[in-house]
């Protein structure tokens, strides 16, 4: 663990670790991250391949969080301290941290609402918030790598579309589904395709 310590901080690192759904990591992280920050609201903010790719949030919505790419990365100089990220105060009261991934993977990871004897976010739930981040950055990484490959054991990588074998098993489900109304397949044969296919790809 970087910069954590504690059998909460394992805990999370081990739930998340067991995880490789991306979206369900996302909210496992987010659930986590609130229980160990002992926080009402979390929310993270996530992007990749220059797009923001999910929101997931806990405890409610929390407002002024980037809504673009560009947005996240403009935080990053904010939240660098000699080359590594610190999660910083925000002026509502609320924490964040950012979570960057070894390619373009970013994201902001906001705590809001502390409970417990301190009401307010300190120093060391700044640096616990941080390491939970820097965790979550990993796991990311792998839940999208793991996305990407299933994507492309379904799809066809030329037309994106889904691949023979996907298509048996859509067909299969919906023979087998006695609420099915009913199940059409078409077909298109295209003249001299394989003449193109050799000569365009």
């Amino acid at each position: 663990l970087i910069g954590v310590s504690g059998s909460g901080e394992f805990d999370f690192a081990a739930d998340i670790a067991d995880v490789i759904d991306l979206g369900r990591m996302i909210e496992v992280a987010v659930t986590g991250a609130a229980d160990l920050l002992h926080a009402r609201q979390a929310t993270l903010v996530l992007s990749a391949s220059g797009a923001l790719i999910d929101t997931v949030t806990h405890g409610g919505e929390i407002p002024g969080l980037p809504t673009t790419v560009d947005e996240l990365r403009s935080l990053v100089a904010q939240h660098t301290d000699r080359n590594r990220l610190v999660a910083r105060m925000r002026a509502d009261g609320s924490l964040a941290a950012l979570v960057r991934g070894d390619h373009d993977e970013l994201g902001m990871l906001v705590v809001r609402g502390r409970e417990g004897a301190a009401t307010t976010f300190d120093e060391a739930d700044a640096r616990r918030l941080q390491g939970v981040a820097d965790q979550l950055a990993t796991a990311v990484g792998r839940g999208l790598l793991h996305r990407r490959l299933e994507h492309e054991a379904q799809h066809d990588a030329l037309t994106g579309l889904v691949n023979r074998p996907t298509l048996e098993q859509v067909l299969a489900a919906g023979c087998a589904d006695p609420e099915a109304k009913g199940l059409f397949v078409v077909m298109f044969d295209l003249d001299r395709f394989k003449e193109v296919n050799d000569t365009f790809g």
